[in-house]
């Protein structure tokens, strides 16, 4: 028996056991009228499973964004939250120690409560 909205890719919200931050460039109005030069604002907070790229899985984006097994580049899976939805090039910040960029995002589930997304490691 199918349920209506079953997880299809079974992500157990339980195991999203990592501190994930986001960080946009954002302009900022100064009070004056005018706007700061872009700066890395946080933009949210959330919990997120970590899976490594092995190295038989290359996928399309996989390549294209250069990610490689050598330089711990990852996978993430968040929950979708209404009113943030990730953006390529943001900052990610993972534990409070690793930092990597968003090089490619895919949605898992139709409705939308899982995204995946492809981590580079920043140099």
């Amino acid at each position: 028996m199918v349920k209506p909205f079953e997880n299809k890719h079974r992500l157990d919200p339980g195991r999203l056991n990592h501190k994930i931050s986001f960080y946009r460039m954002v302009s900022i109005p100064d009070g004056y009228g005018g706007v700061t030069p872009d700066q890395e604002t946080l933009v949210c907070e959330t919990k997120a499973s970590k899976q490594r790229i092995s190295a038989g899985h290359s996928g399309d984006m996989v390549v294209e964004a250069g990610a490689t097994v050598f330089n711990q580049d990852s996978y993430f899976v968040i929950r979708h939250r209404k009113g943030f939805y990730p953006m390529k090039n943001d900052k990610v910040i993972v534990d409070g120690v690793d930092g990597y960029t968003i090089q490619g995002i895919v949605p898992l589930d139709d409705p939308l409560t899982m995204i995946r997304l492809l981590c580079v490691r920043s140099q």
